[in-house]
């Protein structure tokens, strides 16, 4: 009977360990999710809305240049 109480309590410290051990890796997952990588990432993203390099701004011409 004491042999089966042992590893009773072996399998329990193990199934607690292995909680603990979860637990943590999913607070490392939520960490990562909201890394200035992921903020970098979605300026970029935004970039071409921004920029539009099909329609340029017309330029307005200076009138005191004569040119050469």
């Amino acid at each position: 009977m004491g042999d089966m109480q042992k590893i009773a309590v072996s399998v329990e410290v193990n199934l607690l360990s292995k909680r603990a051990r979860e637990k943590s890796e999913k607070k490392v997952i939520v960490k990562e999710e909201s890394s200035s990588m992921d903020k970098l990432l979605k300026k970029v993203e935004q970039m071409p809305e921004r920029v539009k390099l099909d329609k340029p701004e017309p330029q307005v011409r200076n009138p005191n240049f004569h040119g050469q």
